[in-house]
């Protein structure tokens, strides 16, 4: 229903001045938000980076970060996170690549439990 272009804003407003690691990129949804940030985007889906806008682009995985310790001042993740596959890897990675007094800004949905929200959420994923 498009509330995920509002909550991507607010989310970039929570950034500290400087570089973002736009964990789970794809095609740049955030891109219009982060544009007055040095951004570097990294996805597994070298096709989905292709239609990215951003300069910097990486193909890896959230798992195993391919930069050194401290290498950001925020890590951007918005709706990827359900797709990591060890969480705790991935986490542990996202705080070594953040330089000290980092932000990071997770912003992911779950699957809704009651069986009305359920049906609602499926057919807005479904549509959108």
């Amino acid at each position: 229903m498009g509330f995920d272009k509002s909550w991507r804003k607010l989310a970039a407003e929570k950034l500290n001045h400087g570089s973002v690691l736009d964990l789970g990129s794809g095609t740049g949804a955030s891109y219009t938000d982060l544009m007055n940030f040095d951004v570097t985007a990294l996805d597994p889906d070298e096709q989905m980076l292709s239609l990215n806008n951003f300069e910097k682009k990486v193909v890896g995985k959230g798992e195993e970060l391919p930069f050194k310790e401290n290498s950001f001042d925020n890590v951007l993740c918005c709706f990827v996170w359900r797709n990591v596959s060890d969480t705790e890897k991935a986490l542990s990675e996202v705080y070594r690549v953040l330089k000290p007094g980092g932000k990071f800004i997770l912003l992911d949905m779950t699957r809704p439990k009651n069986s009305f929200l359920k049906l609602i959420h499926k057919i807005g994923t479904f549509i959108f």
